[in-house]
């Protein structure tokens, strides 16, 4: 065969396999977004801030995403496999995935650095053979994260005493996200390295700078200067209501042991910004996480004055009324045997920032917070309940009252109480999709993947739900 021949065919293949590629536009309502967005330009939207992502179903044997930024690194997953990194320095078309069975896919696509390296625009997908097609459901939990480097994810996959970068900053396994997958739940987050909740880090307490955390939680886009769009407000207007919302600061406000704010600076400050918090998010839990750091002076040092205010803080909005705000000292007793993150090895050598192996140290100690809290667990069930119900066949629904089944967790046997052997049953998975059914009072879910599950039971003319865990 000729070059020429050769030359031909190879052109030949490209134009073939260019026609047979779908563009989808970023205003395609099928596409998810999560985090802020700014869609002022529908085609363009620029997220601003780090840990924001994109998820999307389709059909076809490839896809291709197109983006305008080199600066950030990203990761992603197909059909819930294994983790792909892009560190930065990406071009504006990547290849994500080819030579795939024509069936139906799912892709979720992470930012993983962040803020401060920039922002994302988004300029499409293309895919091959394919289209893209209705998107999954929506998780029944959303979480949003407030911040400092810690929740950033600053620098947390480098080695101990690494300078931190775009490659080495994880924010998909920084603790909020973490938190947030152990609930099956989504997220977002607004954290920026440095900043602090009255001032930032080393200000001088009578004369703070002007943009602390508190002030840019307003904002669309993660400030890398003061002036211009970086000061474009953040309207509150995307439907996004958290059920969870966290705020994490402090650690900059009292990182100088010998000047940091009084309770009156720090609280004032502290109680302007939660009450604009629950102004746009009325039903959300909010949680105040502490110092979690080790003492760097002397027990009773500058922590545990931080957290004492933040205790007090919430004391005060719950006796004004506020029953939905919680506080949690990762510095219990006020000393480092009961710290959340004792060892060295937990932080990447400054012991501040956690590895991403003490991120998960956080998440699953605030895990635990949250399901040994009556108030907090109750609710995040009652929700969880609420929002299957919405994913389960309408028939299903019809007459439901609330069922009560266990042990929960369970492993290998599932009893429904109250219910004889003629009782029918359907088991639904986190997404609607039913996994098992079966009658009496008894469910073997010995081959269930371990996870959160919705079960309706049928008694006579009568619907019952619940949720339980598989261990």
């Amino acid at each position: 065969m000729t070059k020429e021949k050769i030359l031909f065919l190879l052109i030949l293949f490209i134009n073939v396999s260019m026609l047979n590629a779908t563009s989808i536009s970023p205003d395609n309502s099928k596409i998810q977004y999560f985090g802020r967005w700014d869609h002022s330009t529908p085609t363009q939207p620029i997220g601003g801030w780090g840990s924001v992502y994109i998820k999307i179903k389709f059909t076809g044997t490839g896809i291709s995403i197109k983006l305008n930024d080199a600066a950030n690194a990203y990761q992603y997953s197909i059909d819930g496999g294994a983790i792909t990194v892009l560190q930065s320095g990406q071009p504006s078309s990547i290849t994500l995935a080819s030579g795939l069975n024509n069936t139906e896919h799912s892709l979720a696509f992470y930012r993983r650095s962040g803020g401060g390296w920039g922002r994302t625009v988004f300029n499409g997908f293309e895919i091959t053979g394919g289209d893209i097609i209705d998107p999954a459901s929506q998780k029944c939990l959303k979480f949003e994260f407030v911040g400092n480097s810690i929740s950033v994810g600053f620098n947390n996959e480098g080695a101990p005493g690494s300078t931190n970068s775009a490659n080495t900053e994880n924010g998909y396994m920084s603790w909020g996200p973490q938190l947030a997958r152990l609930y099956d739940g989504d997220w977002r987050v607004e954290a920026h390295s440095g900043q602090g909740m009255y001032m930032n880090l080393y200000n001088n307490p009578n004369s703070p700078d002007q943009w602390t955390m508190a002030d840019e939680f307003e904002l669309q886009y993660f400030p890398v200067w003061i002036g211009g769009d970086n000061q474009k407000p953040w309207t509150f207007n995307d439907g996004f209501q958290p059920d969870v919302f966290m705020c994490a600061l402090g650690t900059n406000d009292f990182a100088n042991a010998s000047s940091y704010p009084t309770r009156a600076q720090f609280n004032g400050r502290y109680n302007e910004f939660l009450n604009l918090v629950r102004s746009k998010y009325p039903n959300a839990i909010i949680i105040l996480f502490g110092m979690c750091l080790k003492t760097w002076d002397v027990p009773g040092s500058q922590w545990d004055i931080a957290n004492d205010n933040l205790k007090a803080l919430v004391e005060d909005r719950k006796t004004a009324g506020d029953n939905n705000i919680f506080f949690v000292n990762p510095r219990p007793d006020k000393t480092d045997a009961t710290l959340w993150l004792p060892n060295q090895t937990d932080y990447v050598g400054d012991w501040t920032h956690p590895t991403v192996a003490g991120d998960a140290i956080i998440a699953s100690k605030m895990k635990a917070f949250m399901d040994g809290n009556t108030t907090v667990k109750n609710k995040l069930d009652q929700l969880i309940t609420g929002c299957s119900a919405t994913a389960i066949d309408e028939s299903d629904l019809s007459k439901t009252n609330l069922l009560n089944v266990y042990p929960n967790p369970a492993y290998n046997i599932l009893t429904i109480d109250n219910m004889d052997n003629q009782t029918t049953w359907k088991i639904y998975n986190q997404i609607g999709e039913l996994v098992q059914q079966g009658s009496g009072k008894y469910c073997n879910i010995e081959n269930l993947s371990p996870g959160v599950y919705h079960i309706v039971a049928v008694s006579g003319e009568q619907n019952h739900i619940s949720c339980f865990v598989k261990e």
